[in-house]
């Protein structure tokens, strides 16, 4: 045709090439990793993959002053790390900043034990700590890995773990920079079958845990093996040089008053040893908190001890692996464990963590669903009570969708992009005339038929969502969403379905409306407005086997909505501006108000193309 020129031509790969660039090379590198690593390479969402469990932002935040510490850094043009430090309230949700000024050539993770906190950049390890207020280096080092939260404590007013070791569990105590070893933690023997509080049990202490929760009253241990919960006050030690603390006094809070040196124990009253019994002297000073277990598992803990108003309890998870587990609250009155309250969890938790103020006051349990939702328990006196900051805001399941929303987005805006480029070099360089025979017609620009495809697709969608928004009014969502990851059938998930297949209906029978209002009149809604109109090359209405042809093939024009560069370099490049559909159906797209009346329209079950 003698508009396709060479500047033409060049200028709509180059546009083609720039904008589809991205495109190609993010799909080819996709079918690449999918290729070498045999697994779904964009982020694992719900209801897409089998049952996933996503973290909670709040898993592993440090707990300090009553609040999660978040710790967010930006780095800066010359390559610093500014970390800005907040504390989210698990009460009302509210985020207070702490004024600290963090700058470093990393990002920093914080540490709390106790009432003391630490930020130890992840790329030097410099610690800072914050005492009075102020931000003071310091010679605190990351305590080891395999030492959880709750196995931290203050000793002494120092920084003490918790860590397992072939001979035992071992407390570390940080001294002078370095995690020395201070003792071994004296532990009943457990690997036989043994009576505590009448009850024969027989726990695996190789597959236990020790949790250690502080108060200004002393220490207390947990010990969680088996789906079964232990409290011990205070530390019992095995190691002969365990030092003699002395008696503890309510202000000296870093010490714990009780210790058993082998079979010495220290008494708060006085500092002289009393003889115990020799037959079963391992469980003294231990109580059972329920003798039932919960179910056990392996990647979470379903028992775990706290502090109310100074005072030890317990909280058992019963039925986790259900959708609906129960969260039981125990309180010790003397000798004896009494249940206080029991409560529903939110649907789909799959894991639960529970922090304690210092002063060993107040406690909190965060229940964490299969999602990464979070939902806030405050702990009192006589009930559990869910707070106000139940937080959905960073829900990981769900925010993946984004993801795949996102990329079908960015492909029709770099379309976008394609056709006005191209629309303008067509205007430019191309003329729109078509005849035949003795009539002659103005053929479609680019730009209104990408138009009028635009209200086409938004038409059939939001027509569609409509009516699935109408049937879905006060739909819970999040509880669905947890269904559909867990693969629990409930109630949201059926009605979903029957939605589901309404929408798919309705999205049926408005293409098949419009693949026939096109077939008789060559028009569809978008068309329509647009004042365009299809037909044969002819000039005659197209029938339905060729309208039903040039829109299967539409989803080769867009690559099924990842790329619409085939498409409109087809209309660029065609003497006719055919897309691939139309050059598949023998179709022209005009200008309908350069169209003669057309006499007398084909039959919609013509099937020649």
């Amino acid at each position: 045709m003698p508009g396709r020129k060479l500047g033409y031509v060049i200028s709509v790969l180059l546009l083609a090439a720039v904008l589809s660039a991205p495109q190609v090379l993010l799909a080819g590198l996709m079918g690449v990793f999918a290729y070498s690593n045999r697994i779904w390479p964009l982020p694992a969402t719900v209801g897409i993959h089998p049952p996933l469990r996503f973290n909670s932002q709040f898993r592993h935040k440090p707990f300090w002053q009553g609040g999660f510490i978040r710790t967010r850094w930006n780095q800066t043009a010359d390559g610093i790390y500014n970390c800005s430090v907040t504390r989210f309230d698990p009460e009302t949700a509210e985020t207070h900043p702490i004024d600290v000024a963090l700058s470093g050539r990393s990002g920093f993770q914080a540490f709390a034990i106790g009432d003391r906190i630490w930020f130890v950049e992840m790329l030097s390890k410099e610690a800072y700590e914050i005492i009075d207020g102020v931000l003071q280096k310091s010679a605190f080092v990351t305590p080891p890995n395999s030492v959880e939260m709750d196995q931290q404590f203050l000793w002494r007013g120092d920084p003490a773990v918790v860590e397992s070791t072939r001979s035992g569990l071992a407390v570390l105590t940080l001294q002078n920079g370095k995690w020395n070893p201070s003792g071994t933690l004296a532990l009943p023997d457990f690997d036989r079958e043994r009576i505590l509080g009448g009850v024969p049990i027989n726990l695996n202490l190789g597959k236990s845990s020790i949790q250690i929760v502080q108060s200004q009253q002393g220490t207390h241990l947990f010990l969680h093996a088996d789906g079964l919960i232990l409290y011990h006050m205070g530390l019992e030690f095995e190691t002969p040089e365990m030092p003699d603390p002395g008696p503890a006094t309510i202000a000296d809070a870093d010490v714990p008053e009780n210790h058993l040196v082998k079979t010495v124990v220290y008494n708060d009253e006085n500092n002289s040893p009393d003889k115990v019994s020799a037959s079963d002297d391992d469980l003294i000073g231990w109580t059972l908190v329920r003798p039932q277990p919960s179910q056990p598992d392996i990647a979470r803990r379903t028992t775990h001890g706290l502090l109310i108003d100074g005072q030890p309890a317990a909280l058992i998870i019963d039925d986790i692996s259900a959708a609906s587990p129960t969260a039981r609250y125990y309180r010790l009155d003397g000798t004896t464990w009494n249940e206080i309250h029991a409560l529903p969890l939110e649907f789909g938790s799959r894991s639960c963590r529970v922090v304690t103020t210092p002063d060993g006051l107040r406690s909190y349990v965060v229940a964490m669903t299969s999602t990464g939702a979070a939902h806030f328990y405050a702990v009192e006196a006589d009930q559990l009570r869910q707070t106000n900051a139940s937080d959905t805001e960073e829900n990981m399941g769900l925010a993946q969708l984004v993801v795949y929303l996102a990329l079908p987005v960015a492909a029709l805006g770099l379309g976008l992009l394609l056709g006005a480029g191209t629309w303008c070099l067509m205007w430019w360089f191309t003329k729109p005339r078509y005849e035949f025979g003795v009539q002659t017609v103005n053929l479609a620009s680019l730009g209104w038929r990408g138009f009028a495809r635009l209200i086409d697709l938004s038409g059939i969608c939001l027509t569609s969502l409509g009516i699935g928004w109408l049937m879905l009014r006060n739909f819970d969502w999040l509880t669905f969403a947890e269904a559909v990851n867990l693969r629990i059938d409930h109630p949201t998930v059926s009605l979903a379905s029957r939605v589901a297949a309404t929408v798919g209906a309705v999205f049926v029978i408005t293409v098949f409306a419009i693949l026939i209002t096109q077939a008789v009149w060559g028009v569809t809604p978008g068309k329509w407005l647009c004042r365009l109109r299809t037909v044969r090359t002819s000039l005659r209405p197209i029938g339905f086997a060729r309208s039903f042809a040039r829109e299967i093939v539409f989803f080769v024009d867009c690559a099924n909505f990842v790329c619409w560069t085939p498409g409109i370099l087809s209309i660029a490049f065609t003497e006719r501006r055919q897309r691939l559909g139309d050059l598949v159906a023998d179709t022209i797209v005009v200008d309908a108000r350069s169209l003669a009346p057309i006499s007398q329209p084909a039959s919609t079950s013509e099937v020649e193309i």
